[in-house]
């Protein structure tokens, strides 16, 4: 399985940040750093709280507004302030660009029922790119989907057509916004060191399709613990 990506062709992409929070919020730092992509909106409905000071990349002065807004005016990006219910919004937002301009979708979420959103545009599409990343509190991954033509490509299939934990709601199917912050916080604990290291692994992989390179993996996995990020191959 692989996958090359000839930087002397380059794509035009609409990069759709899912998540503005613990991974979201340091990874649009670093794109901005870099100018990797020109075109960037960033999805988030929740505001910075002061318990978000610790982990995610806000500042006290931030508390109380908008994270998409907040995250999207420090790095130049354009934003929407909302949590994400269908795939709608998407559609609109990829409507405003050129024909061939391909989605190219970045999920720094942490539940199952947006994921599945982010699956259904994908399979909407004819063509798109979709780094899934995800995290508990020492250890994460990233998935990699890619659809070309119509067609999503063997190897590169949706985490949740190929992970059974995406496909296990545990009873609970609600979107962030249908969930309460205090019970969110206590169900998922969160470090600010895997937050950072997925960031890290999703930006470096959204590099290579720009810069070109060949893709032999479908899954990185990461371990802060023991300081490893290993490829993997998911089937």
């Amino acid at each position: 399985m692989f996958y090359i990506i000839d930087a002397q062709k380059p794509k035009k992409y609409a990069v759709f940040i899912l998540g503005a929070g613990g991974t979201g919020s340091w990874l649009c730092s670093f794109l901005d750093k870099q100018g990797l992509f020109n075109d960037v909106v960033i999805f988030d409905g929740d505001i910075v709280e002061d318990k978000n000071i610790l982990r995610q990349n806000f500042n006290t002065s931030d508390i109380g507004k908008k994270k998409a807004e907040v995250v999207a005016r420090r790095n130049n990006m354009s934003y929407v302030h909302g949590f994400i219910s269908d795939t709608a919004i998407l559609h609109q937002i990829l409507a405003e660009f050129d024909e061939d301009t391909i989605p190219m979708i970045i999920g720094c979420l942490d539940n199952n029922a947006s994921r599945k959103i982010a699956h259904d545009f994908v399979s909407e599409v004819d063509n798109a790119v979709w780094l899934d990343g995800g995290n508990a509190e020492r250890y994460g991954q990233t998935y990699i989907c890619i659809k070309e033509n119509g067609e999503i490509l063997d190897g590169f299939e949706s985490p949740i057509d190929i992970d059974e934990s995406f496909q296990n709601f545990d009873g609970d199917e609600r979107r962030p916004d249908q969930i309460s912050c205090a019970e969110h916080s206590e169900s998922a604990p969160q470090n600010v060191t895997a937050n950072v290291t997925s960031a890290t692994t999703l930006f470096n992989t959204m590099s290579l399709f720009l810069h070109g390179g060949m893709l032999t993996t479908n899954k990185i996995v990461f371990d802060t613990i023991t300081l490893s990020t290993t490829p993997m191959v998911e089937a």
